[in-house]
């Protein structure tokens, strides 16, 4: 499933070839290198398909490469996949370290450079947040570099979900 703007991920979640180097373990390349070409080839038809919960992913991986490659792969497989964030943590994570630089709904701040939020894409937010955290992006603050820095991987999913559903109000990005 990919996420967009209104639902973030909520569900199982393959990150594409694009975004490999954001989460390599989750990256389907990955997952291509230790399956048989026959069974990634079923698996990877459920891609872009939703699920909320991991038995219900795993019942659809059962039906598309039967039983026994489900049990033999199943390590592979659930390592490669991604389930849910917590919205009430995204908000606190959010409030806590986010609110003050890009405002209360994603809005920014155009007079002191911090960027709009609102509206963005998941996957880019991802990729961004991402180099940020691993010093990819040379002219991130060094306060948000501090803030998350202990995030885990909920967390950031989290964060970014909450951050996906955000809109501009009319007058957000004024000059003044």
């Amino acid at each position: 499933m990919l996420p967009d703007n209104v639902k973030g991920p909520g569900g199982a979640l393959f990150i594409l070839k694009n975004e490999f180097e954001i989460a390599p373990h989750k990256a389907l390349e990955n997952l291509e290198k230790s399956l048989p070409r026959p069974v990634f080839k079923k698996l990877n038809k459920l891609k872009n398909k939703e699920f909320n919960s991991e038995a219900s992913f795993m019942k659809a991986v059962q039906k598309a490469i039967g039983k026994a490659n489900t049990n033999k792969y199943k390590k592979e497989i659930l390592f490669s996949a991604d389930w849910s964030s917590d919205l009430a943590l995204g908000k606190q994570l959010f409030k806590d370290n986010c609110i003050r630089c890009h405002g209360d709904h994603g809005q920014g701040d155009y007079k002191n450079y911090y960027p709009v939020i609102a509206g963005q894409n998941y996957y880019y937010l991802m990729r961004q947040f991402a180099w940020i955290k691993g010093g990819k992006r040379r002219n991130a603050n060094p306060d948000m570099i501090k803030q998350i820095a202990g995030f885990n991987d909920l967390d950031l999913r989290s964060v970014l979900d909450v951050s996906t559903r955000f809109i501009m109000k009319k007058g957000d990005w004024a000059k003044n």
